[in-house]
């Protein structure tokens, strides 16, 4: 059997306008917010750095691909070795400096599956456990932690103008890998 293959040039408006009708058939190709990820349980509520960010399974599956195809690794960090993994989106917030150290330690943030998760932990059987986001991201500065009780012990809470930052720089690179 012969294929015939047809190359033409299309604008980018054409190639937006080709994917949205690939998305109305199904064929998701971009993380969409209040759907893929968001803040609370919801995945409906904006950043206040009080609320944690959920990610749907796609979400999840989008985000690693991405942050292994730009920085060679499935999670976010400043702890830039080799240089590549260094996620840029993070310029300005500074790390934490402990009594033991001059430098302040590197940021990171993970993708973990919501049974890590202390609220999906502590809900009750039969409450609405099905309708929690299946992945959260956690984050790291140090010895300070959000959601602090993510291992289960007292963790020290990182502030919320920290980790408002650090949202916003992981929203930034979500808006981004989905062409928004």
């Amino acid at each position: 059997m012969k294929h015939v293959k047809i190359y033409e040039e299309y604008s980018d408006d054409d190639l937006k306008d080709l994917m949205g009708d690939l998305e109305t058939i199904g064929h998701k190709h971009r993380m969409m917010k209040g759907e893929d990820y968001g803040f609370d349980e919801g995945m409906k509520e904006e950043n206040t750095g009080a609320k944690t960010l959920f990610l749907s399974k796609f979400g999840a599956e989008v985000l690693k691909k991405n942050l292994e195809k730009d920085f060679g690794m499935s999670y976010m960090s400043t702890y830039g070795i080799p240089e590549k993994s260094f996620f840029p989106y993070w310029k300005g917030v500074k790390g934490t400096k402990t009594a033991s150290s001059r430098w302040p330690s590197s940021l990171g943030a993970y993708i973990y599956p919501r049974e890590q998760h202390w609220k999906y932990k502590n809900m009750v059987p039969g409450t609405h456990k099905d309708n929690f986001p299946p992945y959260f991201i956690w984050l790291s500065a140090g010895h300070k932690n959000f959601p602090a009780s993510y291992w289960g012990q007292a963790h020290k809470e990182m502030g919320k103008d920290r980790v408002k930052k650090m949202y916003d720089g992981v929203l930034e690179y979500i808006n981004k890998i989905s062409g928004q």
